[in-house]
């Protein structure tokens, strides 16, 4: 804890005496994420033990998805394009269905999930509410690199548990073959990590009503001197409901330090 609060003191210096060496840049400007849900239909056969799954998503046009059935390309634009994923799924096996849809262009995700024995008819999404903002500040000479950012309203409807929406920052640290995965305030299922994260990496933030605000702190000349690596942090959000199983999630990845 000690070398904790000290690392957070030199960086605290650091930015104070901030000179040219300091560059800055949005990696997201403030807007909403760039892939979303448009369309679900799940129409269950109890009697044939199938259902029919049908989903319509609009995304950049590198959008590509892990899913268990046919996704395409239905429209395209200069910024945007339609996609499309149909499936028969056996409900004689599990009946937990999940698309995750990701651009590595713009390092969008989204996540859904089902549970397909039940028939669903959303024939409309609402575009997920929430905007947000990603900044990325380094001091060269430091070998301080920072990632902040603000969201703002992130309320999902109603058909969600408010106490199981998790808002957080996420990310794997790897020292001498160890993967430690930490998220901000441990919020994200996380064991409570070792105390040598801290002299790499730290997360201040949290959520404030529909809003959010975190930072990542890297110290990158470190990282290199002990050869640890730590990935750039995934802002991330997720929102459950139980009956019947129902999982909207969407995030924004960081590629590079």
């Amino acid at each position: 804890m000690l070398v904790h609060r000290t690392w957070l003191f030199t960086f605290g210096m650091v930015l104070l005496n901030v000179h040219l060496t300091c560059a800055y840049q949005i990696l997201h400007p403030f807007g909403k994420p760039g892939i979303q849900p448009l369309v679900l239909n799940i129409t269950a056969d109890p009697n044939t033990k199938r259902a029919f799954y049908y989903a319509r998503f609009t995304g950049p046009p590198d959008t590509k998805a892990m899913f268990d059935g046919t996704f395409r390309k239905v429209s395209t634009s200069r910024i945007f394009s339609e996609f499309e994923a149909v499936a028969i799924f056996s409900l004689r096996t599990t009946t937990k269905r999940r698309i995750v849809l990701t651009s590595p262009f713009t390092t969008d995700l989204l996540w859904l999930e089902y549970d397909v024995n039940q028939s669903i008819y959303q024939t409309e999404f609402d575009r997920i509410p929430c905007e947000f903002e990603v900044k990325k500040s380094q001091d060269y000479g430091a070998g301080i690199v920072q990632y902040s950012v603000r969201a703002e309203n992130c309320d999902v409807d109603n058909r969600y548990d408010s106490n199981k929406s998790i808002t957080t920052l996420l990310t794997q640290i790897k020292k001498s073959g160890e993967k430690v995965m930490y998220s901000l305030n441990n919020s994200f299922f996380t064991p409570t990590p070792p105390d040598y994260i801290f002299d790499y990496c730290n997360m201040t933030g949290g959520s404030t009503g529909s809003g959010f605000h975190g930072t990542m702190t890297m110290n990158i000349k470190k990282m290199a001197t002990d050869d640890v690596e730590v990935r750039p942090p995934m802002f991330f959000n997720l929102n459950v409901r139980d009956e019947p199983l129902q999982a909207l999630a969407w995030g924004f990845m960081y590629i590079t330090v």
